[in-house]
Order: C-alpha cells, then sequence, then structure tokens
C-alpha cells in the first residue's frame, strides 16, 4: 500500500512541510511519484521516517540523521556520543533545577551559605 504525503503525515504526527523538507535535504525520499505529481510513501519508508524521529527525540541533527542512517557501522559512536550529551546536558539541568528550588530558601543568608547548600545538594546527586 502506498500512502499520500497527507497520510503519511497523519500516521506519524509529523506536518506535510516536514515530509517536504526531508525530501528535499534527502533525508526521506518518497518510493515513488505519481504523475501528477504526489510524492507516494511504501511502508519501507515509513519506517524510515519512524527511525529519523527517533533520532530526533534524541536531540540529533537532521545532518547526523542523515549520517547515521546512511552509515550503519558509525551508528554505535553517533549514539554514545549523543548519549554522553545528553547526560552533559542532564547534569547542567540538574544543577540549574537544584539552584532554583534552593533560592526561596536562602533569603538573607548570605550567597556562600547558599552557594554550599547548593553544592552539597549538587554532591549528593
Amino acid at each position: 500500500m502506498l500512502y499520500t504525503v497527507k497520510e503519511a503525515a497523519n500516521l506519524t504526527g509529523i506536518t506535510v512541510k516536514t515530509l517536504y523538507h526531508y525530501h528535499k535535504i534527502g533525508l526521506l525520499t518518497p518510493q515513488s511519484i505519481s504523475d501528477a505529481g504526489y510524492r507516494l510513501y511504501s511502508m519501507k519508508e515509513l519506517e524510515q521516517l519512524q527511525r529519523i524521529l527517533f533520532f530526533r527525540e534524541l536531540d540529533f541533527s537532521l545532518k547526523d540523521i542523515k549520517k547515521v542512517l546512511e552509515d550503519e557501522p558509525s551508528r554505535q559512536l553517533c549514539l554514545t556520543n549523543q548519549y554522553e550529551l545528553l547526560y552533559a546536558r542532564r547534569q547542567r539541568l540538574d544543577v540549574s533545577t537544584a539552584r532554583t528550588l534552593l533560592l526561596p530558601q536562602c533569603g538573607r543568608r548570605s550567597l556562600c551559605v547558599c552557594k554550599a547548600a547548593i553544592d552539597d545538594l549538587i554532591n549528593l546527586g
């Protein structure tokens, strides 16, 4: 079965504009284009789209997704690198959250005392 751009977009939860963009940059090519100019996608392309969306959820750039999909041996290395980037981002967010939660508690205490409390909280995590 073949799906039009609109049907593929509805099935996957992305926009028609996104599908057009993915085609334009060579990330997802439709199986065929009808005589009327409609892009048609098979299950194979929809599965590829699901892989693309998976990597987007991991904050991969479209350029990196294309590289990963074209070069299977480098996939594990790319996933490891992305994991490290996301882990570092998570740590920064944890620090920011700890600081935000402690601000109201600091009240009139000196900044040094507040900083020490934040550092203690971070070191516990």
